[in-house]
């Protein structure tokens, strides 16, 4: 505030004549005519002569403090299933006080790099950071975005297809060159990793199920019966080497 004198003839101010308070009716003396307030409030001014003669000067209202960081961005944008396309991922936030600034989209957690748009387009598979600022300077929380299905070539659009030749089953794996295949035979089996057709057992009809090595994925099912009679007829696995006859089963010594 600016500096206060005692009216014309008076015995001048106190030797600590400002208050600035936050409760009114209350007083916090100092000799300064300044102070500094780091939340929005009411504060109340008063002044003191001498003779402790006590006066309300002003009265103002603070309310544009704003330490509240935006809420943390809410992401759409990023596809479920396989695409040839660019990603475009959209941000949203809100902030009750001082309003959204702007927004930055990261490949490294915890630096930014700010943008007035709440959009930014990708074309290959990362992981996204993303963070909104306030008029304040104030950061929200990141929002993690896992961009995984740009696909690197067009064997990505091809579904695994499962084969049978007599008692062998074998599977046709499209992304052959960049993601393995697992297989198991029943709902209770053992995922393995697929290199040769296998075998099933004989007389019965057994569910296989596939599915590519990596998380981005499709469970694939298929049920096949072993039904060869032909005498001598054998199950031959070119994962383990092993054969069986009639299901029984025989190892290499």
């Amino acid at each position: 505030m600016n500096g206060a004198a005692d009216n014309s003839g008076g015995v001048g101010l106190h030797s600590t004549p400002y208050s600035f308070s936050t409760t009114k009716g209350s007083y916090n003396w100092q000799s300064a005519k300044t102070k500094t307030f780091t939340s929005n409030c009411t504060v109340y001014v008063y002044v003191r002569d001498a003779w402790d003669n006590i006066r309300l000067v002003s009265t103002q209202t603070i309310n544009k403090i704003d330490k509240t960081a935006p809420t943390t961005p809410t992401v759409t944008g990023n596809p479920t299933d396989w695409t040839d396309s660019s990603v475009t991922l959209t941000a949203s936030s809100s902030d009750s006080a001082s309003g959204v600034k702007d927004y930055s989209f990261s490949s490294t957690a915890g630096t930014y790099s700010w943008q007035t748009s709440n959009t930014k387009t990708f074309n290959e598979n990362q992981t996204v950071y993303i963070y909104a600022r306030d008029n304040a300077g104030n950061i929200s929380a990141t929002q993690a975005v896992n961009i995984n299905k740009i696909a690197p070539d067009s064997s990505y659009f091809i579904e695994p297809q499962f084969y049978q030749e007599n008692n062998l089953v074998g599977i046709y794996n499209p992304r052959e060159e960049n993601d393995g295949m697992l297989y198991k035979i029943g709902e209770d089996g053992d995922w393995t990793e697929y290199v040769a057709p296998f075998a099933i057992p004989y007389k019965e009809t057994v569910t296989v199920y596939a599915k590519f090595e990596s998380s981005n994925n499709v469970e694939l099912s298929q049920s096949f019966t072993n039904d060869c009679d032909d005498i001598g007829a054998y199950a031959e696995s070119n994962t383990d080497f092993t054969l069986s006859y009639r299901n029984i089963g025989f190892d290499f010594i």
